[in-house]
Protein backbone atom coordinates (compact mmCIF):
# COMPACT_ATOMS: atom_id res chain seq x y z
CA UNK A 1 0.00 0.00 0.00
CA UNK A 2 1.47 3.65 -1.07
CA UNK A 3 0.97 5.55 2.26
CA UNK A 4 2.09 9.98 1.55
CA UNK A 5 1.92 12.95 3.50
CA UNK A 6 -0.24 15.38 2.84
CA UNK A 7 1.03 19.63 2.62
CA UNK A 8 -2.05 22.02 2.17
CA UNK A 9 -1.23 23.63 -0.84
CA UNK A 10 2.19 22.21 -1.42
CA UNK A 11 2.32 18.39 -1.98
CA UNK A 12 0.83 15.22 -1.44
CA UNK A 13 4.48 12.94 -0.83
CA UNK A 14 6.86 13.57 -3.30
CA UNK A 15 4.25 14.99 -5.94
CA UNK A 16 4.86 18.34 -5.46
CA UNK A 17 2.87 21.28 -6.48
CA UNK A 18 4.88 23.04 -9.49
CA UNK A 19 7.26 20.53 -10.93
CA UNK A 20 7.40 19.71 -14.49
CA UNK A 21 5.60 16.74 -15.73
CA UNK A 22 8.68 15.12 -16.96
CA UNK A 23 10.17 14.77 -13.01
CA UNK A 24 6.52 13.81 -11.85
CA UNK A 25 6.88 10.87 -14.65
CA UNK A 26 10.48 9.75 -13.45
CA UNK A 27 8.96 9.97 -10.10
CA UNK A 28 6.59 7.24 -10.74
CA UNK A 29 8.79 5.40 -12.94
CA UNK A 30 11.72 5.51 -10.52
CA UNK A 31 10.46 6.22 -6.63
CA UNK A 32 8.77 3.29 -6.59
CA UNK A 33 10.68 0.48 -7.64
CA UNK A 34 8.95 -2.03 -5.79
CA UNK A 35 5.31 -1.32 -6.69
CA UNK A 36 5.55 1.03 -9.84
CA UNK A 37 1.99 2.25 -10.22
CA UNK A 38 0.37 1.97 -13.42
CA UNK A 39 -0.34 5.43 -14.93
CA UNK A 40 -2.13 6.69 -18.06
CA UNK A 41 -1.44 10.25 -20.03
CA UNK A 42 -4.87 11.76 -20.78
CA UNK A 43 -4.60 14.83 -23.06
CA UNK A 44 -6.76 16.46 -25.68
CA UNK A 45 -5.23 15.67 -29.24
CA UNK A 46 -6.28 17.96 -31.25
CA UNK A 47 -6.27 20.89 -28.57
CA UNK A 48 -3.46 20.09 -26.34
CA UNK A 49 -2.30 23.47 -25.60
CA UNK A 50 -5.84 24.32 -24.62
CA UNK A 51 -6.56 21.48 -22.44
CA UNK A 52 -4.89 20.62 -18.85
CA UNK A 53 -2.71 17.22 -19.29
CA UNK A 54 -3.45 14.31 -16.41
CA UNK A 55 -1.80 11.40 -15.52
CA UNK A 56 -4.15 8.79 -13.94
CA UNK A 57 -2.24 7.12 -11.33
CA UNK A 58 -4.80 4.43 -11.56
CA UNK A 59 -2.81 2.08 -8.62
CA UNK A 60 -2.54 4.94 -6.60
CA UNK A 61 -6.17 5.84 -7.10
CA UNK A 62 -5.30 9.61 -8.28
CA UNK A 63 -5.22 12.31 -10.54
CA UNK A 64 -2.01 14.42 -11.07
CA UNK A 65 -3.36 17.50 -13.40
CA UNK A 66 -0.58 19.48 -15.22
CA UNK A 67 -0.99 23.39 -16.92
CA UNK A 68 -0.71 22.65 -20.75
CA UNK A 69 1.05 25.68 -21.31
CA UNK A 70 4.07 25.23 -18.55
CA UNK A 71 3.31 21.39 -18.11
CA UNK A 72 4.05 22.32 -13.99
CA UNK A 73 1.86 20.11 -11.92
CA UNK A 74 -1.12 22.58 -10.47
CA UNK A 75 -3.96 20.29 -8.83
CA UNK A 76 -3.34 16.62 -6.53
CA UNK A 77 -6.88 14.99 -6.90
CA UNK A 78 -7.54 11.75 -4.78
CA UNK A 79 -10.25 10.03 -6.09
CA UNK A 80 -9.89 6.37 -4.16
CA UNK A 81 -9.01 6.86 -1.05
CA UNK A 82 -9.01 2.67 -0.41
CA UNK A 83 -5.46 2.97 -2.57
CA UNK A 84 -3.78 5.42 -0.76
CA UNK A 85 -2.40 5.84 2.84
CA UNK A 86 -2.52 9.75 3.95
CA UNK A 87 -1.01 11.26 6.70
CA UNK A 88 -1.48 15.10 7.56
CA UNK A 89 -0.15 16.54 10.87
CA UNK A 90 0.96 12.88 12.24
CA UNK A 91 -2.33 11.78 11.78
CA UNK A 92 -2.94 8.44 9.45
CA UNK A 93 -5.97 8.24 7.46
CA UNK A 94 -7.37 6.96 4.44
CA UNK A 95 -6.78 3.29 3.29
CA UNK A 96 -6.40 1.17 6.53
CA UNK A 97 -7.17 3.89 8.44
CA UNK A 98 -11.38 4.54 7.29
CA UNK A 99 -12.56 5.10 10.81
CA UNK A 100 -10.19 8.51 10.82
CA UNK A 101 -11.31 9.53 7.46
CA UNK A 102 -14.58 10.79 8.38
CA UNK A 103 -16.03 14.27 8.17
CA UNK A 104 -16.10 14.56 12.29
CA UNK A 105 -12.21 13.41 12.56
CA UNK A 106 -10.87 15.42 9.57
CA UNK A 107 -12.88 18.59 10.73
CA UNK A 108 -11.11 18.02 14.25
CA UNK A 109 -7.69 16.93 12.68
CA UNK A 110 -7.54 20.40 10.18
CA UNK A 111 -9.51 22.87 12.27
CA UNK A 112 -12.52 25.20 11.64
CA UNK A 113 -13.15 26.68 8.11
CA UNK A 114 -16.05 28.11 6.75
CA UNK A 115 -18.91 26.32 5.89
CA UNK A 116 -18.47 23.43 3.27
CA UNK A 117 -20.67 23.86 -0.17
CA UNK A 118 -23.12 21.36 -1.31
CA UNK A 119 -23.93 19.83 -4.99
CA UNK A 120 -25.63 16.94 -6.40
CA UNK A 121 -25.28 14.83 -2.94
CA UNK A 122 -21.59 15.84 -2.34
CA UNK A 123 -20.47 18.20 0.99
CA UNK A 124 -16.91 20.12 0.00
CA UNK A 125 -14.97 21.37 3.00
CA UNK A 126 -12.66 23.72 2.09
CA UNK A 127 -9.13 25.18 3.73
CA UNK A 128 -6.61 27.16 1.51
CA UNK A 129 -4.85 24.63 -0.63
CA UNK A 130 -7.04 21.64 0.02
CA UNK A 131 -10.38 20.76 -0.60
CA UNK A 132 -12.51 17.31 1.10
CA UNK A 133 -15.42 16.12 -0.01
CA UNK A 134 -17.61 13.91 1.43
CA UNK A 135 -20.75 11.95 0.09
CA UNK A 136 -24.43 13.26 1.74
CA UNK A 137 -27.71 13.11 1.55
CA UNK A 138 -29.56 16.44 0.79
CA UNK A 139 -32.03 16.06 3.70
CA UNK A 140 -28.84 15.90 5.78
CA UNK A 141 -27.28 19.14 4.29
CA UNK A 142 -27.93 22.55 6.43
CA UNK A 143 -26.69 26.01 5.08
CA UNK A 144 -23.80 27.69 7.09
CA UNK A 145 -23.50 24.71 9.30
CA UNK A 146 -20.73 22.07 8.87
CA UNK A 147 -22.74 18.31 9.39
CA UNK A 148 -20.50 17.29 12.03
CA UNK A 149 -23.37 15.14 13.61
CA UNK A 150 -25.76 13.97 10.44
CA UNK A 151 -28.98 13.04 11.09
CA UNK A 152 -28.25 9.20 10.61
CA UNK A 153 -25.56 9.41 13.37
CA UNK A 154 -22.83 7.86 10.64
CA UNK A 155 -20.18 10.94 9.88
CA UNK A 156 -19.61 10.13 6.74
CA UNK A 157 -16.00 9.18 4.90
CA UNK A 158 -13.94 11.53 2.89
CA UNK A 159 -14.41 9.61 -0.85
CA UNK A 160 -12.34 12.50 -2.77
CA UNK A 161 -9.45 15.02 -1.54
CA UNK A 162 -7.87 18.02 -3.76
CA UNK A 163 -4.80 19.83 -3.22
CA UNK A 164 -3.45 23.28 -4.87
CA UNK A 165 -2.11 26.37 -4.89
CA UNK A 166 -4.49 29.11 -3.58
CA UNK A 167 -8.09 29.53 -2.99
CA UNK A 168 -9.64 28.47 -5.27
CA UNK A 169 -9.96 24.35 -6.73
CA UNK A 170 -11.18 25.52 -9.69
CA UNK A 171 -8.45 28.67 -10.90
CA UNK A 172 -5.16 27.03 -9.14
CA UNK A 173 -2.01 29.16 -9.05
CA UNK A 174 0.88 27.85 -10.99
CA UNK A 175 4.33 27.31 -8.36
CA UNK A 176 7.04 28.13 -10.06
CA UNK A 177 9.33 28.99 -6.62
CA UNK A 178 10.75 26.11 -4.40
CA UNK A 179 12.86 28.09 -2.18
CA UNK A 180 11.35 26.54 0.67
CA UNK A 181 11.57 22.54 -0.70
CA UNK A 182 13.54 20.47 1.07
CA UNK A 183 15.13 18.59 -2.48
CA UNK A 184 16.35 15.59 -0.67
CA UNK A 185 13.26 14.69 1.29
CA UNK A 186 10.85 14.25 -1.83
CA UNK A 187 12.65 12.92 -4.49
CA UNK A 188 13.22 9.75 -3.50
CA UNK A 189 16.94 9.68 -5.03
CA UNK A 190 15.33 10.84 -8.62
CA UNK A 191 17.34 13.90 -9.75
CA UNK A 192 15.08 16.67 -10.47
CA UNK A 193 15.30 18.70 -13.42
CA UNK A 194 12.19 21.32 -13.40
CA UNK A 195 12.64 23.00 -9.93
CA UNK A 196 15.37 25.06 -11.05
CA UNK A 197 14.93 28.29 -12.47
CA UNK A 198 15.64 27.99 -15.85
CA UNK A 199 12.93 25.48 -16.31
CA UNK A 200 10.70 27.40 -18.82
CA UNK A 201 12.81 30.39 -18.51
CA UNK A 202 12.51 32.14 -22.39
CA UNK A 203 14.81 31.26 -25.45
CA UNK A 204 14.74 33.41 -27.91
CA UNK A 205 15.36 32.00 -31.59
CA UNK A 206 17.57 33.77 -34.05
CA UNK A 207 17.32 32.30 -37.24
CA UNK A 208 20.46 31.50 -38.89
CA UNK A 209 21.92 33.04 -35.72
CA UNK A 210 21.14 30.79 -32.56
CA UNK A 211 19.82 30.89 -29.74
CA UNK A 212 20.48 33.00 -26.17
CA UNK A 213 18.11 33.45 -23.07
CA UNK A 214 19.75 35.95 -19.84
CA UNK A 215 22.37 33.31 -18.52
CA UNK A 216 23.49 31.25 -21.99
CA UNK A 217 24.19 31.56 -25.66
CA UNK A 218 24.65 29.52 -27.94
CA UNK A 219 25.63 30.62 -31.55
CA UNK A 220 25.75 28.34 -35.07
CA UNK A 221 29.56 27.74 -36.12
CA UNK A 222 30.66 28.07 -32.13
CA UNK A 223 33.07 25.37 -31.53
CA UNK A 224 32.52 22.79 -28.83
CA UNK A 225 34.46 23.61 -26.02
CA UNK A 226 32.10 27.28 -26.15
CA UNK A 227 29.32 25.48 -25.78
CA UNK A 228 30.24 23.43 -23.14
CA UNK A 229 31.30 26.85 -21.17
CA UNK A 230 27.69 27.99 -22.09
CA UNK A 231 25.24 25.07 -21.58
CA UNK A 232 27.58 22.86 -19.51
CA UNK A 233 27.84 19.31 -19.78
CA UNK A 234 25.33 17.57 -21.81
CA UNK A 235 23.01 15.05 -20.65
CA UNK A 236 23.91 12.54 -23.67
CA UNK A 237 26.34 12.57 -26.63
CA UNK A 238 24.78 10.99 -29.71
CA UNK A 239 26.52 10.08 -32.92
CA UNK A 240 24.26 9.66 -35.60
CA UNK A 241 23.99 6.21 -36.95
CA UNK A 242 23.01 7.36 -40.18
CA UNK A 243 23.10 10.76 -42.66
CA UNK A 244 20.23 9.57 -45.06
CA UNK A 245 18.96 13.41 -45.32
CA UNK A 246 21.87 13.92 -47.43
CA UNK A 247 20.44 12.23 -49.95
CA UNK A 248 17.83 15.65 -50.40
CA UNK A 249 21.52 17.69 -50.98
CA UNK A 250 22.71 15.94 -54.34
CA UNK A 251 23.80 17.71 -57.37
CA UNK A 252 21.36 16.24 -59.74
CA UNK A 253 18.46 14.06 -59.85
CA UNK A 254 20.43 11.20 -60.54
CA UNK A 255 22.30 9.38 -58.14
CA UNK A 256 24.12 7.08 -60.16
CA UNK A 257 26.59 9.92 -61.59
CA UNK A 258 27.84 9.87 -57.91
CA UNK A 259 31.04 7.30 -57.36
CA UNK A 260 31.01 4.77 -54.66
CA UNK A 261 33.65 6.67 -52.54
CA UNK A 262 30.95 9.61 -52.74
CA UNK A 263 27.85 7.30 -51.64
CA UNK A 264 29.95 6.02 -48.76
CA UNK A 265 31.04 9.47 -47.73
CA UNK A 266 26.99 10.41 -47.94
CA UNK A 267 26.27 7.78 -45.77
CA UNK A 268 28.58 7.46 -43.24
CA UNK A 269 28.34 8.17 -39.78
CA UNK A 270 29.98 11.73 -38.70
CA UNK A 271 28.33 14.61 -36.80
CA UNK A 272 27.32 13.98 -33.82
CA UNK A 273 24.77 15.58 -30.99
CA UNK A 274 24.79 17.14 -27.59
CA UNK A 275 21.51 16.71 -26.21
CA UNK A 276 20.50 18.80 -23.46
CA UNK A 277 17.04 16.85 -22.09
CA UNK A 278 16.84 19.18 -19.19
CA UNK A 279 16.80 22.59 -21.60
CA UNK A 280 14.69 20.70 -24.43
CA UNK A 281 17.80 21.31 -27.05
CA UNK A 282 20.28 19.33 -28.85
CA UNK A 283 23.13 21.15 -30.52
CA UNK A 284 24.29 18.96 -33.38
CA UNK A 285 28.16 19.00 -34.34
CA UNK A 286 30.01 18.66 -37.88
CA UNK A 287 32.71 16.03 -37.14
CA UNK A 288 35.86 17.74 -38.74
CA UNK A 289 35.70 21.43 -37.50
CA UNK A 290 33.60 20.41 -34.30
CA UNK A 291 31.56 23.32 -34.93
CA UNK A 292 27.61 23.96 -34.27
CA UNK A 293 25.55 23.26 -37.42
CA UNK A 294 22.49 22.24 -36.17
CA UNK A 295 20.27 23.49 -33.23
CA UNK A 296 16.50 21.45 -32.59
CA UNK A 297 14.46 22.95 -30.48
CA UNK A 298 11.74 20.11 -28.41
CA UNK A 299 8.60 21.42 -27.36
CA UNK A 300 7.42 17.58 -25.07
CA UNK A 301 4.17 17.55 -27.15
CA UNK A 302 1.86 14.72 -25.65
CA UNK A 303 1.41 12.17 -28.31
CA UNK A 304 5.08 12.47 -30.18
CA UNK A 305 7.25 9.38 -29.06
CA UNK A 306 10.35 11.94 -28.04
CA UNK A 307 7.28 13.15 -24.87
CA UNK A 308 9.06 13.06 -21.43
CA UNK A 309 12.57 12.93 -22.82
CA UNK A 310 13.18 16.32 -23.07
CA UNK A 311 11.74 19.45 -20.95
CA UNK A 312 9.22 22.01 -22.92
CA UNK A 313 12.23 24.98 -24.11
CA UNK A 314 9.67 27.99 -24.10
CA UNK A 315 10.74 29.51 -26.94
CA UNK A 316 10.36 32.83 -29.08
CA UNK A 317 11.31 32.63 -32.72
CA UNK A 318 12.37 35.89 -34.21
CA UNK A 319 11.08 36.26 -37.75
CA UNK A 320 11.09 39.34 -39.63
CA UNK A 321 9.77 41.47 -36.29
CA UNK A 322 6.99 38.77 -35.60
CA UNK A 323 7.40 36.23 -33.11
CA UNK A 324 6.46 32.43 -33.05
CA UNK A 325 6.08 30.69 -30.10
CA UNK A 326 5.49 26.89 -28.97
CA UNK A 327 1.30 27.64 -28.52
CA UNK A 328 0.81 28.38 -32.45
CA UNK A 329 -0.25 26.12 -34.88
CA UNK A 330 1.02 25.65 -38.66
CA UNK A 331 -1.42 27.80 -39.98
CA UNK A 332 -0.44 30.68 -38.13
CA UNK A 333 3.39 29.98 -38.15
CA UNK A 334 2.90 29.72 -41.53
CA UNK A 335 1.43 33.04 -42.26
CA UNK A 336 4.90 34.30 -40.64
CA UNK A 337 7.39 32.70 -42.62
CA UNK A 338 5.25 31.91 -45.92
CA UNK A 339 4.22 29.13 -47.85
CA UNK A 340 6.35 25.75 -47.38
CA UNK A 341 5.36 23.67 -50.18
CA UNK A 342 4.67 20.35 -49.74
CA UNK A 343 6.38 18.40 -46.70
CA UNK A 344 8.34 15.65 -46.24
CA UNK A 345 6.74 13.22 -44.37
CA UNK A 346 8.77 11.57 -40.97
CA UNK A 347 7.56 8.71 -39.43
CA UNK A 348 9.69 5.74 -37.27
CA UNK A 349 6.44 2.97 -37.87
CA UNK A 350 3.45 2.00 -35.92
CA UNK A 351 5.75 -0.61 -33.72
CA UNK A 352 8.06 2.47 -32.26
CA UNK A 353 5.15 5.07 -32.70
CA UNK A 354 1.50 4.02 -33.02
CA UNK A 355 0.46 8.14 -33.04
CA UNK A 356 1.64 7.78 -36.65
CA UNK A 357 3.71 10.45 -38.24
CA UNK A 358 4.40 13.88 -38.37
CA UNK A 359 5.12 16.42 -41.46
CA UNK A 360 8.58 18.28 -41.75
CA UNK A 361 8.45 22.20 -43.64
CA UNK A 362 11.26 23.89 -45.06
CA UNK A 363 12.10 27.37 -44.32
CA UNK A 364 14.98 29.87 -44.82
CA UNK A 365 17.44 28.29 -42.23
CA UNK A 366 14.74 26.59 -40.44
CA UNK A 367 12.81 23.26 -40.15
CA UNK A 368 9.56 22.69 -38.51
CA UNK A 369 8.16 19.38 -37.01
CA UNK A 370 4.53 19.08 -37.40
CA UNK A 371 1.96 16.82 -35.55
CA UNK A 372 -1.37 15.95 -37.12
CA UNK A 373 -3.02 18.32 -34.88
CA UNK A 374 -0.67 21.04 -36.11
CA UNK A 375 1.44 21.92 -33.08
CA UNK A 376 5.06 22.15 -33.43
CA UNK A 377 7.09 18.79 -32.01
CA UNK A 378 10.28 20.52 -32.51
CA UNK A 379 12.09 22.59 -35.13
CA UNK A 380 15.75 22.94 -36.53
CA UNK A 381 17.73 25.73 -37.13
CA UNK A 382 20.87 25.43 -39.52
Amino acid sequence: MFSLEVVPGERIGCFVLGLGINDVLHLLQDGFLSQRPKTNIIYHETKSIHHDIVLNVVDMGMNLIFDALSQRLVSIQVFDLAKLGLRYAGSAFGSGHREKGTLLELYRLFGPTFAGSFDNGTYSLSYRGIKLCFPLPSDEFIPDLVPLEPKSGVSPSVNRLCVYHGLDEAAPEIVSSFSSLNYASVSNGVRLSTINSFYMSVMDVDINIGIHNKSMAVKLGAPAQEVIVNLGQPSKIYFKKDERMKIHHMKDDSFDTYSLVEREICFRAVDYFYNYFDLGIDVLFDALTHAVIKIVIHCNQPGHPDFSQYNKCNFNVHIQGNLVTPEMKWPEIEEVVGSCGKPMIHDTGTASNPFGGSCLYASQGCVWEIMKSGNIASFTIF
